[in-house]
């Protein structure tokens, strides 16, 4: 594999590690869900009296970003994977010169 290749693969992978971080858009879903979930509560109890709605709506919301963040969590088993093709490339490549 010739020095480029060398230097593209890497900076691909950490790329790929470092761009993996949740965006707005992505939590305004949880927004929704909580929005949601807030409205049919407050409907069902028309003499709305304790904080059990809005409790079970930042429930909701805090379980909702949990998820989201968790899907951007890098994969370990991916990476040290990674890591290993490529100190297997570099040895490939100290071999051949």
């Amino acid at each position: 594999m010739t020095r480029f290749g060398c230097l593209i693969l890497p900076m691909a992978f950490w790329f790929s590690l470092a761009a993996a971080s949740p965006t707005a858009n992505e939590y305004s879903r949880c927004h929704q869900i909580a929005s949601a979930s807030l409205v049919q509560c407050l409907d069902k109890n028309a003499a709305y009296i304790n904080d059990d709605c809005w409790s079970a709506a930042r429930r909701r919301n805090t379980a909702c970003y949990a998820s989201v963040r968790e899907s951007h969590r890098p994969d370990k088993a991916r990476i040290e994977a990674a890591e290993k093709a490529m100190k297997a490339m570099k040895t490939m490549d100290k071999a051949g010169e």
